[in-house]
Formats: structure tokens, sequence, C-alpha cells
């Protein structure tokens, strides 16, 4: 199946965050006669592809004078916050869809549980071709648009998201395991 995963893609979060650091911190945590340069450089060293950029508007800053930089950080702060916003409510899921795994072993015979740990109980058949069904319904639903699906390390949440990424197959996805997605787990009282 060629399902691949992306990483971070767009930079323009961690900048708006460095750049946003990098331009108040000395205001909110030092006193204004301290210079610029040692956040400069540690600000740089966490950006990439506008450098040269950030560079600039430091160096720029570096030379304030406390009131020149007070008068800034006024008129940068609502225009800096409103973009952060606007960037942060792109960036939200249009909408979250919760799926539970497809028929386990442990649905069809109770006993399973005494032989296999919970964590261990895999799907049957039938749960195989629910999941793939699952699949097919997300990816109507969805469309072409980005997904990133959270699942249980449980063997039968990893099976039935193996079943629905078939419907996903040549998109790229992101996945991440959840540990803390499970069932309750229930203490044997013998």
């Amino acid at each position: 199946m060629a399902v691949s995963v992306l990483g971070h893609a767009r930079r323009s979060v961690p900048l708006l965050s460095v750049l946003f650091f990098a331009l108040f911190a000395p205001i909110a945590f030092v006193p204004f006669q301290t210079p610029v340069a040692p956040l400069r450089h540690a600000a740089l060293a966490a950006l990439d592809p506008s450098r040269d950029v950030v560079a600039s508007v430091l160096d720029q800053v570096g030379h304030l004078d406390s009131d020149d930089l007070e008068r800034l950080v006024e008129e940068l702060l609502p225009t800096l916050l409103a973009k952060k916003r606007a960037l942060r409510d792109r960036l939200r899921p249009k909408r979250i869809i919760l799926v539970r795994h497809g028929e386990s072993e442990g649905n069809k015979d109770r006993s399973a549980y005494s032989q296999t740990p919970d964590s261990q109980i895999q799907l049957t058949r039938l749960g195989k071709l629910q999941g793939e069904a699952a699949g097919t319904q997300i990816r109507k639903l969805v469309g072409e648009s980005s997904v990133r699906f959270f699942y249980s390390p449980y063997m039968r949440t990893r099976q039935t998201l193996h079943c629905i990424l078939k419907a996903f197959e040549g998109q790229e996805v992101q996945m991440s395991a959840e540990p803390r997605l499970r069932e309750q787990e229930q203490q044997s009282c013998e």
C-alpha cells in the first residue's frame, strides 16, 4: 500500500512564533538596555527559509532605543496576534470523525480475552470488511482534503486503520499513534 506520511510542512507557524518571541521577549523578560544580539542568534538558529529577512528585522530592532521599541511593539503586537489567530484557525481541523474498531475476536467470543491480552486481540474477517467500508465512507466524505489519523496502539485498531487506509491509497495522510486512545481496563477481582 502506498501511503506516505507528512511531517510538518508549514514553516510559517514556527517562523511566526520565533519572530514573535524574538521581537517581544526583551520587553517581557529583560530590561530595555539589554542587547538583542543573544536573542537574535537563538531565534536564527531555529529558522531556515527566511533567515535573511528575520536577521534584517532583528538587526533593525537591535538599534532601536526603548521608546521606539515600545512604539514598534504597540503597533506590531495587534497585527501579529491577529495573524497568529488567523493561522491557527486555518490549521484547525474542519471536522473530527470518530471510528470504533471493526468486529474483534473479543466481540465475537468473550473467552478470547482469557487467552489473549486485550491489546493483542485481532479483527475478525467481518471486522476487516467493516474497516474497509469505513475507509470508503470517510474518503467520500473528506475527498482530497488533508487527513490525519490518530489511532490506538491496540492491534485491532491498527488493523482497522490499515483497512481504512486502503481507501486513501495514493493520497498523503498523516498518522499518529495515541496510547491514551483505548478501552477502559478492567481489573481482575480474583
